[in-house]
C-alpha cells in the first residue's frame, strides 16, 4: 500500500505477463466433467467426452462404433451422408446416436419395489424427481468380435450400475440389408428380474416422418408418466401418416402399433421386439429427431402389471435395422 492507503498499481508489463496464465487457468476451471451420477443429456454445460472408435462397412454403409462409450455407434453414414446425428465438437449429448439405455427413460423418484424389496437409482434428471436413462450408456463394453463388416461387444452387471445381474450382447453389422443392431440381454441368476430397455436413436432432422403409433403415456409437468394412456391428440395422429417436425416441439411417449418408422422418404427404420416409441426433438430447433424404441413403457419399473420381465436363467432378443426406404407415397 502506498503511504495514503491507496493500492500501488500494478505495472502494464506485470499485468501482460499475468494474463495469459491467468485466462488459461479460469478456462480450466469452466470446463467441467460431471460426475456419473449427474445427468448430462439435456443440459447447456460444456461435458469432455475422450473415447475411440471402431469402424466397420460395407456395401456403402460406415458406422463408427464407440466401445468405451456405452458401444454407441457415434456416426452412421451412407454413402459419405449422415444418417444419425454424429458426435462432434458442437454436439456432445452423450445420448444422441443410438446409446443403449438400461433403464431406458425416466424412473420416478429413482425407485422402484420389485418382489416386495425397495431399490435405489440416483435422482439424476433436470427435475430432480427421477433417474434418467440409467448408466449403462458410458460403461465401457468389451469387444468379443470384430471383422470388417460386423463388430460384437459385451458388458456384464454384477451390480454396480443396476440392481439386478445381467449380461448384454451387442453386434452391430454394415450390408446389404442397411445397418443392423442386435441385442441379447442375458439373465445369469435363477429368479426373473425386471427390464426396461430403449435406444436413443437420434436421426438427422428429416422433411417429414411417420411412425406407427398406438396411444400416448399420459404424463405430468416433471414428465413422469400418470400410469394412464390416452387417446392421440390431432398433432400425434398426424405422426403416424406423415408429419413434419422442424420448427414444431414434439415430446411424447407411445405404445407401438406396428414396427416400421419412415424417416423422410430415404430411410426405413424397423424393430423387432419393441413395444413402445419415443419421440423427441429438442423443441424443435436442434436439427435432430429421435425415434426411439423402447421395451417396456416409461417408468415401467414402477408398472407391476406391465414391466417386463427376463426369466431366471433366460434372455431377451431385440434387434433394429436401419435401411434405404423403398416408400413413394407417404408424402
Amino acid at each position: 500500500r502506498r503511504p495514503g492507503g491507496g493500492r500501488r498499481a500494478v505495472p502494464g508489463k506485470l499485468l501482460r505477463k499475468l494474463r495469459q496464465p491467468l485466462l488459461s487457468l479460469l478456462r480450466t476451471s469452466l470446463t467441467v466433467r460431471p460426475p456419473a451420477n449427474i445427468c448430462r443429456g439435456h443440459s447447456k454445460g460444456e461435458w469432455i467426452m475422450s473415447y475411440e472408435t471402431v469402424a466397420i462397412r460395407s456395401h456403402g454403409w460406415e458406422a463408427q462404433i464407440a466401445p468405451t462409450y456405452g458401444a454407441n455407434p457415434v456416426s452412421l453414414q451412407h454413402h459419405g451422408q449422415d444418417i444419425l446425428v454424429p458426435w462432434s465438437e458442437d454436439i456432445r449429448d452423450p445420448f444422441l446416436c443410438g446409446a443403449p439405455l438400461l433403464p431406458a427413460n425416466r424412473t420416478a423418484g429413482g425407485k422402484f419395489v420389485f418382489g416386495g424389496k425397495e431399490y435405489t437409482l440416483p435422482v439424476n434428471d433436470g427435475f430432480r424427481c427421477a433417474n434418467l436413462h440409467g448408466d449403462l450408456y458410458h460403461q465401457t463394453f468389451r469387444v468379443t468380435e470384430r471383422q470388417e463388416d460386423q463388430l460384437t461387444l459385451c458388458y456384464e452387471n454384477t451390480g454396480e450400475i443396476f440392481p439386478f445381474p445381467f449380461r448384454i450382447r451387442v453386434t452391430y453389422q454394415a450390408g446389404q440389408r442397411g445397418f443392423l443392431s442386435a441385442y441379447t440381454i442375458e439373465n445369469p441368476s435363477e429368479d426373473p428380474i425386471p427390464l426396461s430397455f430403449g435406444l436413443h436413436t437420434t436421426f438427422r432432422e428429416p422433411d417429414w416422418f411417420s411412425v406407427p403409433l398406438d396411444s400416448c403415456q399420459e404424463k405430468d409437468s416433471r414428465h413422469i408418466p400418470t400410469g394412464k394412456y390416452i387417446p392421440l391428440d390431432a398433432q400425434e395422429q398426424l405422426y403416424r401418416i406423415g408429419s413434419k417436425s422442424c420448427g414444431m416441439a414434439i415430446s411424447g411417449f407411445y405404445r407401438s402399433a406396428g414396427n416400421t418408422a419412415y424417416i423422410g422418404k430415404d430411410i426405413r427404420y424397423q424393430i423387432t421386439g419393441f413395444d413402445h416409441w419415443i419421440l423427441y426433438n429438442g423443441g424443435g430447433s436442434g436439427g435432430y429427431l429421435c425415434v426411439e424404441p423402447q421395451l417396456g413403457g416409461v417408468n415401467s419399473l414402477n408398472d407391476r402389471n406391465h414391466c417386463p420381465l427376463i426369466p431366471g436363467k433366460g434372455a431377451v432378443h431385440l434387434e433394429t435395422l436401419i435401411a434405404l426406404s423403398d416408400c413413394t407415397d407417404f408424402r
